[in-house]
């Protein structure tokens, strides 16, 4: 028997119905809270990192399914962080998505181009983060089969 949990709107969670471990990776602060915030209404517990090196050392000490990644960050940036993680085995390699302000065609492009598996827009829109991680939860599923 599955126990799902309700958020606030009455609505299942998201995470009772694609469980997946997050992580952010953005070097703003804000981001990251408003990010986490939306991922925890959604029934989601995340993790969080400061930049793209932050972010694999977080892949190398816990399973991670999915990565919400700012593209432009300091110490090591998204495109660099995600040509590393496509070095990961299939089967062991987190979900990557892009988050990008004000990006043009050439931008997305370029996030696909380095390993990136899909891509979001900020400000982030609570219908597209869920679109996002339910086509996530379903790749990585029909990946391991």
């Amino acid at each position: 028997m599955v126990h799902l949990r309700f958020s606030s709107s009455g609505m299942p969670h998201l995470a009772d119905r694609y469980p997946q471990r997050i992580l952010i990776a953005d070097d703003n602060t804000v981001n990251q809270r408003v990010a986490a915030a939306l991922l925890e209404k959604m029934g989601y517990r995340v993790q969080c990192a400061g930049n793209g090196q932050e972010a694999l050392d977080a892949i190398g000490r816990t399973a991670i399914d999915v990565i919400l990644m700012d593209v432009q960050m300091p110490v090591m940036d998204a495109l660099e962080a995600t040509r590393r993680i496509c070095q990961i085995p299939a089967d062991n390699r987190p979900w990557v998505i892009a988050l990008r302000a004000n990006a043009t065609g050439e931008d997305r492009q370029e996030t696909f181009a380095a390993g990136m598996n899909d891509y979001l827009s900020k400000p982030i829109r609570p219908a597209e983060l869920s679109r996002a991680l339910a086509h996530a939860w379903k790749q990585r599923a029909a990946r391991l089969v």
